[in-house]
């Protein structure tokens, strides 16, 4: 093979991969700015970091709490509002988010925790004691209000809201579930035989 011949063929060859690395940097960067609202990027890098416990204090299990942990949820969720108690933003967000899971549409939902009324109020009053100096303090208390009122109708977008903040990059909510839907998800997810 002459020496014109394999400098063509390395051309080609770097020129196509070139475009195939080329290609696969577009398409990520427009997939990002097709998902990543500014605002909510920014609230994302900014969560407010959880406190040092101070002598006395310990820090709440909630961040830690999985689907088949459904009976230990409501005593953590007491636990949290106690003084001694220090309680993350992310801890919160991760559980309110894991909370969305039953009434929305999503191609994956790895881990969720059944949302019922109670949970929702010591929601709402965990974010009203403990998170006063968070970042999201005001959109986390509209939501749990929201919710404590029966209002899912915009729940899709509360989903995203906490998914984005934890980074998620599969499993965004395409719509809400049907009564019916929801109450499958409840039996299925939660109430098993």
């Amino acid at each position: 093979m002459s020496t014109k011949k394999r400098w063509v063929i390395t051309v080609v060859v770097v020129a196509a991969i070139a475009v195939v690395v080329g290609t696969g940097l577009f398409v990520k960067h427009f997939i990002d700015a097709l998902v990543t609202d500014p605002e909510d990027r920014k609230q994302a890098e900014n969560l407010t970091p959880a406190p040092a416990p101070k002598p006395g204090q310990t820090r709440t299990d909630l961040g830690n709490l999985r689907t088949d942990d459904n009976d230990q949820v409501d005593l953590v969720l007491k636990d949290a509002l106690k003084p001694e108690i220090v309680v993350a933003e992310s801890d919160v967000v991760n559980i309110m988010h894991h909370m969305t899971h039953q009434k929305v549409k999503a191609k994956e939902k790895w881990v969720s925790i059944e949302m019922t009324p109670e949970r929702v109020q010591l929601l709402e009053q965990i974010i009203q004691v403990k998170g006063t100096s968070w970042i999201n303090y005001a959109r986390m208390l509209d939501i749990a209000k929201k919710w404590e009122a029966g209002d899912f109708s915009t729940v899709d977008e509360d989903h995203n809201f906490f998914w984005m903040i934890e980074n998620g990059s599969i499993g965004k909510a395409k719509g809400v579930l049907t009564e019916k839907e929801e109450q499958e998800f409840i039996k299925n997810t939660f109430h098993k035989q």
